[in-house]
């Protein structure tokens, strides 16, 4: 009885935030058929417009396959032509793989005008999101040769996914306008914000983050219960931090026994201190656990979308 009342609330939740947004609303467009029913099998068999796109210059390249949205895109006024350019969702796995089966739950973004754009990576975290930021490089320079648009680009990850999507999107915005000038009482201190600057620098250059020409910055992230402070040691995505951050929306399970929530808490409370809680939405799920179930319900993908057309077009 308590979990039915605590998934009612949820959806309540939910619900209430969907009316508060009527100008992100009003542009919720989504195809009228059957495949609006969330269906993981129904998304897992949808074909690729592009397949195995090289987007790196490695001897051995990772490559995308692109998947387009029919008929319609999402626009400043609403329904756009088949020949707009669609805003794109990076899609990042949580294994690695560019596999529709992967990716499922993320290419319900075809029925709300977005392109999804499924790549391969490794899953080690510095190999992860130095891939990652070359995938948004490509579609910066490349986008509009496959009708995406390289100034609406979002990332979107799940789990182990979802971390590096994070570190990827404040490390490839950190060298961009991050100004370095700091007070200090004492020489030694500014030594030491001046030894953790160099060091952090170093890791977004090793990640291929720059600051030219926001090559290497995205409009937004989607973090589905990401990891923070995954294995103990790797760099988690608050170290990069600054007013540059693009919005997120994070969601989490209240009984995830890998991510304890309170770590998404914390991470949500820095972005919104830094970027302004209108760029932030962070949604807790009562009596969910690790990903599944209504992390992949069309009543939870839907505030994504209201989300990313607040942000994007409003």
């Amino acid at each position: 009885m308590k979990h039915s009342l605590l998934f009612f609330l949820a959806l309540s939740v939910a619900a209430a935030t969907l009316k508060s947004a009527p100008m992100a609303d009003s542009m919720l467009h989504r195809r009228s058929s059957s495949s609006n029913i969330y269906s993981e099998v129904h998304y897992a068999s949808v074909a690729p417009a592009f397949s195995d796109l090289p987007f790196t210059d490695d001897s051995l390249p990772k490559v995308a396959d692109i998947y387009l949205p029919q008929g319609f895109a999402i626009t400043k006024s609403g329904r756009g032509n088949s020949s707009t350019p669609y805003p794109a969702i990076i899609a990042v796995s949580g294994d690695g793989s560019k596999d529709a089966s992967a990716i499922a739950a993320m290419l319900q973004a075809l029925d709300y005008g977005y392109a999804v754009v499924a790549i391969e990576h490794d899953t080690a975290h510095t190999a992860g999101v130095h891939y990652i930021i070359s995938a948004i490089k490509w579609i910066k320079e490349n986008g509009r040769k496959y009708r995406l648009n390289p100034a609406k680009t979002v990332l979107w990850g799940n789990s182990h996914g979802g971390y590096l999507a994070a570190v990827a999107a404040c490390a490839g915005t950190y060298l961009q306008g991050f100004n370095t000038e700091m007070e200090f009482y004492d020489s030694d201190r500014m030594a030491q914000a001046q030894a953790s600057e160099q060091h952090l620098q170093q890791l977004a250059t090793a990640f291929g983050a720059d600051n030219t020409n926001n090559s290497t910055k995205v409009q937004a992230v989607i973090d589905l219960y990401g990891y923070f402070e995954h294995n103990g040691g790797n760099v988690t995505p608050n170290l990069f931090i600054t007013p540059q951050t693009p919005p997120f929306f994070l969601m989490y399970g209240e009984n995830d026994q890998f991510v304890p929530y309170r770590q998404a808490e914390a991470f949500a409370s820095e972005l919104k201190s830094a970027i302004g809680n209108q760029f932030v939405e962070y949604l807790l799920l009562p009596s969910t656990g690790h990903g599944g179930g209504l992390f992949d319900s069309p009543q939870f993908s839907r505030q994504i979308f209201v989300f990313l057309n607040k942000v994007l077009f409003d």
